[in-house]
C-alpha cells in the first residue's frame, strides 16, 4: 500500500505514513473520494494530472513529487542562464568592488580637498553594511560554533562588518579575496 499524500510505502498494519505522518484512515478516505493533493504545495490534483497546476511540480502515479535533485537545491533553470542566487551574489561582489574603488578615489582626493573626507567616511559605513549583508547572504561562519580571529572562515557577518569599519582599507580587499572561500564553506 502507498500513501496518497507522498507516495511512500506503508505497511498494511500501519496507522500513519512513516514519511509524511498522514493518518492512514484519512488517507484511505481521501483516496476513496478520488482526491489527490500536491505534496509540494498542497493544491488539489485531478486523477490524471502529471504536473501540479499551481506550482508546476511533476507528480508520480502515487501523488508524490518527483525530484531529480534534493528539495533545497531544486530550482527552475533555463539552459544557458545563471541561477538567481548566483546572479545576486555576483552583483553584490560588483557593488563591493565599486565601493572599494570609489572609496579609494575619495580617500586620495581628501588629501587635496579635506571636505571630501566626509564622503570617504560615508562610503566606509556603506561598505561595512554591504559586507555584513553579503556575508550574511553567503552564510559566512554558519558551520562554525566558535569564531577564531586567526581563521577568517569562522567569522560571522557582524565580525566582517565591524572589521570593515575599523580597518576598511585592509579588510574590504581581504574580504573580496576570501569571499569565494567563505561562499564554499557557508
Amino acid at each position: 500500500m502507498h500513501c496518497p499524500e507522498c507516495g511512500a510505502e506503508i505497511k498494511e498494519e500501519g496507522k500513519f505514513c512513516p514519511s509524511c505522518g498522514t493518518r492512514i484512515k484519512y488517507a484511505e478516505e481521501v483516496a476513496e473520494a478520488g482526491k489527490r493533493f500536491c505534496p509540494n504545495c498542497g493544491a488539489e490534483l485531478s486523477r490524471d494530472d502529471i504536473f501540479c497546476g499551481s506550482c508546476g511540480a511533476k507528480i508520480d502515479e502515487f501523488g508524490a513529487v518527483k525530484h531529480e535533485m534534493p528539495m533545497e537545491t531544486r530550482r527552475i533553470q533555463i539552459e544557458g542562464t545563471t541561477p538567481l542566487k548566483e546572479t545576486k551574489i555576483k552583483e553584490k561582489n560588483s557593488l563591493l568592488v565599486a565601493l572599494l574603488v570609489v572609496g579609494l578615489i575619495t580617500l586620495f582626493l581628501s588629501f587635496i580637498v579635506p571636505a571630501i573626507g566626509y564622503i570617504t567616511l560615508i562610503i566606509v559605513i556603506i561598505s561595512a553594511v554591504a559586507v555584513y549583508n553579503d556575508a550574511k547572504a553567503i552564510g559566512a561562519g554558519r558551520g562554525f560554533s566558535k569564531e577564531r580571529l586567526s581563521e577568517t572562515v569562522t567569522w560571522k557577518p557582524l565580525t566582517w562588518g565591524l572589521s570593515v569599519i575599523l580597518l576598511w582599507i585592509i579588510v574590504l580587499p581581504f574580504y573580496l579575496v576570501k569571499r569565494k572561500v567563505l561562499l564554499e564553506s557557508g
